[in-house]
């Protein structure tokens, strides 16, 4: 159960660690899709950083000062500001 939150796939026991080693080395949940992982070809993974771990990162970064929005019917734009 666990390992079908955080993979899109099957995933095997070795993966499944490898993916929670990355998600460790940075600060991000796997259980809550911060990130998560594909397995490739080769055995190993493609860790994928969702939104909400972008989000994580960014608010955690000490020059981080900001953002701003700007959204119409055809895009969407995110201004993001850093300390100077």
């Amino acid at each position: 159960m666990l390992k079908a939150t955080a993979f899109s796939g099957e995933a095997t026991d070795a993966q499944f660690t490898a993916l929670l080693i990355v998600a460790n080395q940075y600060g991000l949940n796997p259980f809550t899709k911060e990130i998560y992982a594909f397995p490739d070809k080769q055995n190993g993974i493609v860790p994928v950083v969702g939104v909400d771990g972008w989000a994580r990162i960014i608010n955690g970064h000490d020059q981080f000062d900001g953002m701003e929005f700007e959204q119409d019917i055809e895009s969407c734009t995110c201004k993001i500001y850093r300390k100077v």
